[in-house]
């Protein structure tokens, strides 16, 4: 099966992920109307920095550029000093999630990456993709930009399969192995997360002792492990010499992967 996307679709969607951003920013900021004008990807103030992915499966990349004093108060916030993938991570994937009516299956990112915002856009201005972008406009001037770039072949109205065989090769080729060698003996941040919520900077600044938040997830333990933010495992919480740890009871397939 397959689903054709178009330039009004993706107007309409990038529109509704930048909704989605809306009260998870330490500013306050209106989104602007979806621009299709190669011209609108702009850098949002000097030093920006962006959060840079790609669809799992597709060459379609979403990238989340912020002021840079937006960005470090995300990553030297109220909870304390934070990886900005993994900080920046769960916002892009909410984001995304608008976009699966429109692209026909479900979604997942793949190869995200921090950057300065200008090497991030002159990286899409280079491959000649079609953009629509979202400027995320504060009192102050403008807090940060989402982009969405979609190949120009796709965005004429070429149909997308459920499984692209993009996402099959990538596949084909870490199940080989070979190419990952030399990288096997380098670190990755693994965080094992119970559930997830939404709440307003407000709600975060009056947090207290004996405050309970409740989380998006199962009552079982259940967790999922991520490596720099990417899936890799599921499993349970259990206790070993009065220390946390997680017994891994699944690994989903590469192309489930989020």
């Amino acid at each position: 099966m397959s689903r054709t996307i178009d330039a009004v679709g993706l107007t309409r969607a990038v529109s509704a992920a930048a909704q989605a951003l809306v009260g998870r920013l330490p500013i306050v900021f209106e989104p602007s109307p979806a621009d299709d004008r190669k011209g609108a990807v702009s850098v949002p103030g000097e030093g920006a920095q962006a959060l840079s992915a790609l669809v799992t499966g597709t060459e379609i990349s979403v990238v989340l550029a912020l002021r840079a004093d937006v960005m470090s108060a995300i990553v030297d916030g109220p909870l304390g000093p934070m990886d900005a993938v993994t900080a920046l991570f769960p916002l892009l994937e909410d984001a995304l999630a608008s976009l699966e009516p429109v692209l026909g299956y479900s979604l997942a990112l793949d190869a995200q990456e921090v950057m300065p915002a200008d090497s991030a856009f002159e990286s899409i201005v280079q491959t000649g993709a079609q953009t629509y972008t979202v400027t995320l406009g504060s009192s102050s001037g403008p807090a940060g930009v989402l982009v969405l770039a979609v190949p120009s072949r796709q965005d004429d109205g070429e149909a997308l399969d459920d499984e692209p065989q993009r996402g099959q090769d990538r596949d084909e080729r870490r199940e080989e192995g070979g190419g990952f060698e030399p990288l096997r003996d380098a670190e990755l941040l693994v965080t094992a997360v119970l559930g997830r919520t939404r709440m307003t900077i407000r709600d975060v600044l009056g947090l207290a002792g004996g405050h309970v938040i409740e989380l998006d997830g199962t009552s079982r333990g259940t967790v999922d492990l991520l490596a720099n933010g990417t899936l890799v495992a599921r499993g349970e919480v259990v206790v070993i010499d009065d220390e946390f740890g997680v017994r891994i009871t699944g690994v989903p397939s590469h192309r489930s992967r989020a």
